[in-house]
């Protein structure tokens, strides 16, 4: 395996076993190399022969360490954290925390991953965890987070789900999802774009001389000459309610960053203000999505991540 092979992700994930492995900031013992290949779950041709060197090479050419070497024997003894490394490693941190940032590389992998068999058959979405994509920040990503993501896509209609494979679900990209692929964008900014309602005219219907038999739930409606019709279909009020309330209640479970805690709190805010319209409670509630989707990986208890399912599982409920 050739040095120029080794990929970004790769190096990503080498950073990051050796920084789990407590080698941060201290130098990493050479003879340690295998173990953290291992730990970074790279694939079994790293562990053999010049394949350990290429990394070594590599991250001593990305100047991301320097080398410290066994004179008598000639060979590299240590790898000494450059400056370079420790923010590397440190930017590393910083976006394994960011909702943001696993999102638009979870969803865009995810729909370009189901777009790349040319037989345009439908894959599994299990099988998407042992892919290098399924790696963020150097940390693999969570099947949960992963399976709620395809949830999330799915309704979204960038993928489609197919039929079940020994007993597996099996999903492929739409023709919406690879309009997305060809737009350059991030999935949220496709989707709140795609959301927006073309401009129409008003439109008025008069209907003259209605007559109703019987009850008519959930309507209000007007006979005689000129007179006009309106039927409320809202989002029922005691459930938005209660999904507010749940919000509420797991938001500090999650861990947010300020910013991102800010952006939640400001989100509910407007779902209890504006939720019981259909459209424009839709459209919140999936940015509200884009928070709590990978927030499961971060909860604290077991009961914190059951709350905070519970949540996701009521508001998909409420704005399917």
């Amino acid at each position: 395996m050739n040095a120029k092979l080794v990929s970004a992700n790769h190096v990503d994930r080498f950073l990051r076993a050796a920084y789990n492995r407590g080698e941060y900031p201290n130098p990493i013992e050479h003879s340690m190399v295998d173990l953290i290949m291992g730990d970074a779950g790279l694939p079994v041709g790293y562990r053999y022969g010049n394949s350990t060197t290429a990394m070594v090479n590599t991250v001593l050419r990305d100047g991301l360490f320097t080398p410290e070497w066994n004179r008598k024997r000639n060979y590299i003894g240590k790898l000494i954290w450059t400056d370079f490394g420790l923010r590397r490693i440190e930017w590393l941190l910083e976006q394994g925390q960011s909702r943001v940032a696993l999102h638009d590389h979870l969803y865009t992998s995810l729909v370009t991953w189901a777009y790349m068999p040319a037989s345009k058959r439908y894959v599994s979405p299990s099988d998407f965890y042992f892919t290098d994509d399924c790696w963020f920040a150097g940390i693999r990503v969570p099947q949960n987070v992963v399976d709620l993501a395809v949830s999330y896509l799915a309704e979204e209609g960038l993928l489609e789900h197919g039929p079940k494979v020994i007993g597996r679900l099996t999903v492929r990209t739409t023709s919406k999802g690879i309009r997305f692929l060809h737009s350059n964008q991030t999935v949220r900014d496709f989707v709140t774009a795609a959301s927006q309602p073309p401009p129409r005219d008003s439109v008025t219907n008069h209907f003259s001389g209605i007559y109703v038999g019987g009850s008519v739930d959930h309507a209000n409606l007007a006979s005689g000459n000129q007179n006009s019709q309106s039927i409320n279909q809202g989002v029922n009020s005691d459930a938005l309610a209660s999904l507010v309330s749940q919000l509420r209640q797991v938001a500090p479970a999650l861990g947010l960053h300020a910013t991102e805690a800010e952006d939640l709190a400001e989100e509910v805010d407007a779902l209890e203000r504006e939720g019981t319209e259909p459209s424009r409670g839709r459209r919140i509630w999936r940015s509200i999505m884009r928070i709590l989707t990978p927030a499961v990986t971060t909860v604290i208890t077991a009961d914190a991540e059951h709350a905070v399912n519970a949540a996701i599982e009521a508001g998909t409920d409420l704005f399917s």
